[in-house]
Order: C-alpha cells, then sequence, then structure tokens
C-alpha cells in the first residue's frame, strides 16, 4: 500500500476512535447500562466489526490495481494532459473514419476529449494512431480512472477501462550536453509538476557507428530527478574523434515505473581528451609482459624503404625503450610490414602505462602516437586442449600469466574431416576460467570411433578493457570412445534396398 493509501486508512481508524470517545463523553448515567449492553453487542460481533474496517482498506489496494488494455491497443500518457494510442486495425478496412473518446466522471471533476485515429505511415495502413489532449495542464491524479471508446463509422467496438497513472510515457529529455568526460540533461523540459524521480540511460558512440552496433557505450540505471548526470570513461575516447550521446528516461515516482521515453537528440562533439588517435594503417597489440607486436599496411611508402617503430616509456619511477625493423608479413603482400618490440624486463607494463610509438622510415618521421599496454592486450595462444571423453580442459597461458587473473575463452570442435570455416562448426562460446579452463562436449553430438579436431583462444578479461582473441590454440586430434553409435554400412545399403535386403541380411545371420 502507497503512502496515500496508508494516510486514509490511518484517518478512517482516527474517525471511528473518535465516535467513539464522543460516543462516551456525551453519555447520562442512565445511558450506561444501556452502554455496557452495547459494547457486549460489539465484544460477541468483533469478526463483523473488523470486517466493516477492513474493507475500505481492500477498496484502497483494490484502487491501485493497473486496468489491462486489449492485445491491439496500447494507450501512454505523458502524465499531464496527453493520452497517445497505437492501435492496430487488422480487422477494419484500411479506409474506416475510426475515433478513441476518452472520458472520466467523478464528483469533483469530469473531463473528456477525443481524437482520429490515422495511419502511422503508408506503409502500415493498418497500425492507426493518435493523441487525446486535454484541456486542463495537469490533468490527471494517480486515482483517476477514464472509460476509453473506440468507435468506427459511429459503431463502438470497445470500451475499456484506463488508469493514466499506470500508464506513464513522459516525453522525450532534453539534448544531453558534453564537457570534457562529463554528460548533463534535463529530465524533462520544462519540468514535470507530477513526477519526482527518473531512471536514466545514456548511450554514446562514434559518430560513424551504428546505435545497432553491440559495443556501443551504455551508462545504465542513473537515477536522477530533474538534472541529470554522467561521466564517461576517458580510456574508451580517442582525442580528436567524433562522438554522438543520447539519453532516455522513465518516470519512478510515482509507482508503478513508467514505459522509457522516446531518444532524445542526439548531441554531437569533438573529443578534445582521451587517448592519442593511432594511425589508421597500425595496429599493435602487446602480451602483457614484455612484447608489442604491431602491423603496419605501408602502402604509401615504396616496397623497399627501410622502416622502425621506436616505443618509449618515461616516467618518475621507470624509463624503458625498444626498437624493432618493420618486414613484410609474406611475400605475397609485400606492403604489409609486422614488426615485435621486445623489452628487457619481464613483465615491463602496468596499467597507468603509456609509451610514445614512433614510427620513421629513411630516419623521416612519419607518425607518433600513444599506445597504452593496458588498453590493447592480445595474449600468446592457449596449450592444445586435452581431451578425455567428453570433457575438454586447457591452460588458459603457458606459462602462467602474473598480470591477467582472468580470462574470456571459447572452444571449437569438429569432425576432423571438415573444415573450420563450416559454419556447422560446434561452439562452446563466453567461458569464463582462471589459469585453467574446462567445458564440456554434448555426447548426443558425438559418434563413437569418429575422429574429432579441438582448438581453443582467450581473451584477458582482468585488468579492463577486455583484451583482443589470441590466435588459435595447436588442434588437438582424438577419436570419441562416445557418443552415438556408428550406422554400419551394410544398414546403410539396407535401408536404400528396402524390406528385401532386410529379409536377405536376416537370412545371412542365421545359424548354419
Amino acid at each position: 500500500m502507497d503512502d496515500k493509501n496508508q494516510k486514509a486508512v490511518s484517518q478512517y481508524l482516527k474517525q471511528l476512535q473518535s465516535f467513539k470517545s464522543s460516543s462516551h463523553s456525551h453519555e447520562s448515567p442512565s445511558q450506561q447500562p444501556l452502554r455496557k449492553k452495547t459494547v457486549d453487542l460489539m465484544e460477541r460481533n468483533k469478526k463483523t466489526l473488523s470486517l466493516f474496517i477492513l474493507l475500505p482498506v481492500l477498496l484502497l489496494c483494490r484502487s491501485d490495481e493497473c486496468p489491462s488494455l486489449p492485445q491491439n491497443l496500447s494507450c501512454y500518457t505523458d502524465y499531464n494532459r496527453n493520452i497517445t494510442c497505437l492501435w492496430n486495425s487488422r480487422n477494419v478496412s484500411n479506409d474506416t473514419a475510426c475515433t478513441i473518446h476518452a472520458q472520466h466522471n467523478s464528483r469533483k471533476i469530469s473531463y473528456s476529449a477525443s481524437c482520429h485515429l490515422k495511419p502511422v505511415d503508408v506503409s502500415r495502413p493498418a497500425l492507426k494512431k493518435c493523441s487525446l489532449i486535454f484541456e486542463m495542464e495537469y490533468t490527471f491524479l494517480s486515482s483517476h480512472e477514464l472509460s476509453l471508446n473506440l468507435n468506427c463509422n459511429q459503431m463502438k467496438s470497445g470500451i475499456t477501462s484506463f488508469k493514466p497513472s499506470c500508464r506513464i510515457k513522459v516525453n522525450p529529455p532534453a539534448e544531453p550536453k558534453v564537457n570534457f568526460t562529463s554528460v548533463s540533461w534535463l529530465s524533462q523540459v520544462p519540468e514535470h509538476e507530477r513526477i519526482s524521480s527518473y531512471r536514466s540511460e545514456l548511450q554514446w558512440k562514434k559518430q560513424d557507428q551504428s546505435w545497432s552496433d553491440p559495443t556501443v557505450q551504455k551508462n545504465l540505471d542513473i537515477q536522477c530527478e530533474d538534472e541529470c548526470k554522467a561521466e564517461l570513461e576517458p580510456d574508451k575516447l580517442i582525442q580528436g574523434e567524433r562522438y554522438e550521446a543520447r539519453v532516455h528516461v522513465r518516470s519512478v515516482k510515482p509507482q508503478p515505473e513508467g514505459a522509457w521515453s522516446d531518444w532524445s537528440p542526439t548531441a554531437s562533439w569533438e573529443s578534445p581528451v582521451g587517448t592519442i588517435k593511432p594511425p589508421s594503417d597500425l595496429s599493435c597489440y602487446t602480451d602483457y609482459n614484455r612484447n608489442i607486436t604491431c602491423l603496419w599496411n605501408s602502402r604509401n611508402v615504396s616496397n623497399d624503404t627501410a622502416c622502425i617503430i621506436h616505443a618509449q616509456h618515461n616516467s618518475r619511477n621507470i624509463s624503458y625503450s625498444a626498437s624493432c625493423h618493420l618486414k613484410p608479413v609474406d611475400v605475397s603482400r609485400p606492403a604489409l610490414k609486422k614488426c615485435s618490440l621486445i623489452f628487457e624486463m619481464e613483465y615491463t607494463f602496468l596499467s597507468s602505462d603509456e609509451l610514445s610509438l614512433n614510427l620513421s622510415c629513411n630516419q623521416m618521421k612519419s607518425g607518433i602516437t600513444s599506445f597504452k599496454p593496458s588498453c590493447h592486450i592480445k595474449v600468446n595462444p592457449p596449450a592444445e586442449p586435452k581431451v578425455n571423453f567428453t570433457s575438454v580442459s586447457w591452460l588458459s597461458q603457458v606459462p602462467e600469466h602474473e598480470r591477467i587473473s582472468s580470462y574470456r575463452s571459447e572452444l571449437q570442435w569438429k569432425k576432423q574431416d571438415q573444415s573450420w570455416s563450416d559454419p556447422t562448426v560446434q561452439k562452446n562460446l563466453d567461458i569464463q576460467c582462471e589459469d585453467e579452463c574446462k567445458a564440456e562436449l554434448e555426447p548426443d553430438k558425438l559418434i563413437q570411433g569418429k575422429r574429432y579436431d579441438a582448438r581453443v583462444h582467450v581473451r584477458s578479461v582482468k585488468p579492463q578493457p577486455e583484451g583482443a582473441w589470441s590466435d588459435w590454440s595447436p588442434t588437438a586430434s582424438w577419436e570419441s570412445p562416445v557418443g552415438t553409435i556408428k550406422p554400419p554400412s551394410e544398414a546403410n545399403l539396407c535401408v536404400s534396398h528396402g524390406l528385401g535386403c532386410l529379409t536377405q541380411f536376416s537370412h545371412v545371420s542365421e545359424p548354419l
């Protein structure tokens, strides 16, 4: 029961107590025997009286229930003076004139509104929409219940009950404002007088990225009142890169929680903070120990040009550096060059370390960029998996990595004569593990005596952010001692020749 209902019940009980006290204070001595009889009668009928006291409580509780709408009709209100309805009119011809009428009648106030349902767009003529706009600002109260009447060509097709406080969908919030890594926005403009609390969600991405991309960044479950705030993670921003952000909100108070609003207008900005934007044709990853491997597409440089990468870190506590000569990956792709920077000390990198990467060709610097090892982890391939019946186990790293405490792993397995690129290759995804990883194969998907291959790769989870997938492990090969029994070739032959073959087969199996 909410605060309003508790208050109403409390007032009702106080009125009962007041009535009892006033009846005692005004009685004369001659009325006292009568009072005693009345009290005795009340004691005998205590259960009945309790029910009378409970009745208004039950009625109040019932008033909190939210009436349901027909499946093909959905209506939401801004909890001010607007109700918007969406109706799937699949059983009515597209040119039929349909309206929705809403009305509330009570002793204190009555109000009503109507609207004509129109197709949402030409491609979906059956899906119709309209908004009921009432005259008075903040028309609805939490206890109000309206009758909704849907009419088509002056024929009533249905009346249903609608409680505005149960179906709140506020207007989209204002466009968010971005200042370095701080994002702020107003939940509603103007401020809503009847809603005191909101839940909000912020989404942000690179400008050329789609909102449907699963890697879009999200700040969830932001609790706020009129003004909302959130902080972006600087490590996930790139200096000079353009980004977009949007927000939506839902009401929390009054209860029940409302539906999500539509999205706000999109904010667009160029980030003045974050990691330095790397050259678009250079990618580098580290084993988070003492090695950084870089791959560079040197398409704008002649193939015989000598190019090197130099990495350096300078701080008060420690300084270190390394260089490597870029060499073609293979003869067929001379422009694609690769090299590994190997540092002297084991576990050189700390999570806070940031290195300057310098790419030089023929002693001419072609670019300097910033590289943070903890943001670009790609560990070495894991050990070859071991298979025991249906159990598969493997070591994430050999030897064990001192700086990485958690991994995400993927196992793939297939028949030996099958290609790894075959879409039917079996996959065990999202295996969380530390140094030792395990997975179970499904026996029903194995054939006894059949040869299989299995391989695994891993990515670091801790420290954050999540690393890139490692290369694949060496492939394990085994003959399955479990699974469904492989059908004999004779049986296949019998199936192909019908019952006559089966009769012949059974005849051969008889003893001589």
